[in-house]
């Protein structure tokens, strides 16, 4: 047993991993392509949390908004971040403020669930922070992009490679 838990078949398995979990995201991947595949919703503001993660473990941004009419947490995905005017809407919104989002109407189920709502428009007392246009604009590139798919193959090769240089060391 110990003879088949070695290191290059542990990488080998986890680059597999890897390159089916890209594959899927490639395929699966919701492309938001008009203002037609969007819904909006409107509540009262009552909290935000914004963070920017550093370090090997804690990487990413969570950006999450929460409205007074709704169970779940409503996400400003990373890709967005770059549209999203952050300190404005520190500085501005408050508890109680209306407030009015756009998402895809493909996460219509994930509303009052546990799940996350991924946001493409936030809109507070009538100023835009997060303008669905410019979300738009950034879904178009990315629905031309193949990275999943390069990722994903990354992956792989870097765990073949490893496994045959692991196979080989062995026999040596």
């Amino acid at each position: 047993m110990q003879k088949h838990l070695n290191e290059g078949n542990i990488i080998l398995t986890l680059g597999i991993l890897a390159f089916c979990y890209f594959m899927y995201q490639g395929i699966n991947r919701d492309f938001i392509n008009s203002k037609k595949s969007l819904t909006s919703v409107e509540g009262k503001y009552i909290r935000h949390t914004f963070l920017d993660n550093a370090g090997l473990k804690n990487m990413g941004h969570e950006y999450y908004i929460w409205i007074e009419e709704y169970s779940n947490k409503f996400q400003i995905p990373a890709n967005y971040l770059g549209a999203f005017q952050k300190t404005l809407f520190e500085q501005q919104v408050r508890k109680g403020d209306k407030i009015s989002i756009s998402y895809a109407k493909t996460q219509n189920d994930k509303i009052n669930s546990n799940g996350d709502v991924f946001l493409t428009s936030v809109r507070v007392n009538g100023f835009t922070y997060l303008n669905k246009n410019d979300i738009l604009k950034i879904e178009a590139k990315l629905s031309k992009s193949n990275s999943d798919y390069y990722i994903g193959l990354m992956y792989l090769a870097t765990s073949l490679v490893v496994f045959v240089r692991h196979k080989i060391k062995r026999k040596n």
